[in-house]
């Protein structure tokens, strides 16, 4: 009797290992409803309420095992699918070599300019610091600087409507 499975398409790396009720099956390369094989009658009792809740995962039916006890191989890889791939590894191992190349000299730069530094502060006999900041300004020295520079911004603001005087009678 064949097995058949109901599955989606999607990576674990993606989606993660489980899809709603459908988990990840390393044997079938897709996500399996309930992980498990179903032989016909249970499929065709499974079927159509898989599909009407999960119809936006897109499941589809396919055939696990056939009837013989045989499973589908997989697709042969081409050689020159093969040889693209070898070509790209070996590119993308180059530039990985390229890019520690340069993180190693950036290091080293960063590194010479730190003894200039530890130098010059030898010879001053003190640690050069940078100046400290300026403080900032007090209330006084911010209202005199808007003044000067945009009296209009300090004409008071009405808020909205001011409120209505009440009668007292």
């Amino acid at each position: 009797m064949a097995k058949l499975i109901i599955c989606c398409a999607g990576r674990p790396a993606l989606n993660g290992h489980k899809r709603r009720t459908f988990l990840w099956s390393v044997e079938h390369n897709c996500f399996v409803h309930e992980g498990r094989e179903l032989t016909e009658t249970e499929l065709n009792a499974q079927v159509e309420g898989v599909f009407k809740k999960n119809w936006d995962l897109r499941p589809f039916v396919k055939v696990a095992r056939f009837s013989d006890g045989t499973v589908e191989a997989a697709a042969p890889v081409e050689d020159a699918t093969k040889a693209k791939i070898a070509d790209l590894q070996e590119k993308l191992a180059i530039a990985r070599a390229d890019a520690h190349t340069a993180r190693n000299a950036r290091n080293e730069t960063v590194l010479s300019l730190q003894a200039k530094v530890d130098a010059l502060e030898a010879a001053a006999g003190a640690p050069i610091v940078a100046e400290a900041p300026v403080a900032a300004p007090t209330l006084e020295q911010a209202i005199e600087v808007v003044q000067r520079l945009a009296p209009e911004r300090l004409r008071k603001q009405s808020l909205g409507r001011k409120p209505a005087e009440m009668a007292v009678g």
